[in-house]
């Protein structure tokens, strides 16, 4: 991390590392308030400083993140993905085939999207940790899919990323919702732990909803 903080990186703080969240909310919102409320200096010092000493401070505790949309040529990474967190990879006869179907799988994505849908590329760094993917609508903000790259998995970046999703669909006066599977009781936890709650069920699917 540089010695200056984005405002889209203070929401990233806000949202994934909890003992921070004051000083990345604060960051996000009104960097001024710093001078007063975090570090000593008063209102007489000055808000570059202030946001320097900031980021030195939280440079090993945090990292940077982005999302960007999709094109060709990270269709090789995303189906890769998607291979690496699916339970029945390992039981695949012809690996190949299997990896073909997923690249395509992502092609249609990209190239023949339902309406409303966007593929996005989550990067770490600078390098590509993730799938993201987002039905938008009139009614509501879908997360219709996101993997995190277990070598990424564990650093917060997925409850950043929907930290992100919330900012805008809160921006636009609609619900956050999104579908797990009945026996993905890890991400159940995660979502229910970031204030989702489950209004209906479809098949073998709980639907879940953020206001």
């Amino acid at each position: 991390m540089g010695s200056r903080l984005s405002i889209y990186q203070c929401r990233l703080l806000a949202t994934s590392r909890p003992t921070y969240g004051r000083i990345g909310r604060c960051l996000a919102t009104n960097p001024r308030r710093l001078t007063h409320r975090f570090l000593p200096g008063g209102p007489e010092a000055s808000v570059k400083n202030r946001l320097d000493e900031i980021a030195s401070c939280l440079a090993p505790l945090s990292f940077m993140a982005d999302i960007r949309r999709a094109t060709e040529n990270d269709v090789a990474f995303l189906a890769g993905v998607l291979e690496a967190v699916d339970e029945l990879r390992d039981q695949q006869d012809d690996v190949e085939a299997y990896r073909a179907w997923w690249q395509a799988y992502v092609q249609r994505q990209i190239h023949d999207p339902e309406p409303g849908s966007t593929l996005y590329v989550i990067e770490s760094a600078g390098e590509p940790a993730g799938r993201l993917r987002v039905v938008r609508s009139d009614e509501r903000v879908f997360l219709a899919g996101l993997q995190i790259h277990p070598t990424y998995q564990g650093k917060g970046i997925g409850t950043a990323v929907i930290g992100v999703l919330l900012d805008e669909a809160r921006a636009q006066g609609l619900p956050l919702q999104l579908d797990v599977h009945e026996d993905n009781l890890g991400a159940q936890r995660l979502y229910r732990r970031l204030g989702f709650c489950q209004y209906g069920r479809s098949d073998h699917d709980l639907l879940m909803s953020l206001s």
